[in-house]
């Protein structure tokens, strides 16, 4: 498994999971259009995120 360790390094999937010590509140984010989404930052010694599912465009 790769794994991204430098700052600015991104996962991209459908679905993601997470572990942490702490984690903040959520932020309203604005994506496409009306569309929204939530901003968390995780925090702990080390927080780890993977792939759960894997992103897939539409046909």
């Amino acid at each position: 498994m790769t794994q991204c360790m430098e700052r600015g390094d991104s996962v991209v999937g459908e679905i993601l999971v997470a572990e942490a010590r702490v984690v903040s509140n959520p932020v309203l984010v604005h994506l496409t259009g009306r569309h929204r989404g939530q901003r968390l930052r995780l925090r702990g010694l080390p927080a780890i995120c993977w792939i759960d599912r894997p992103f897939r465009e539409k046909r």
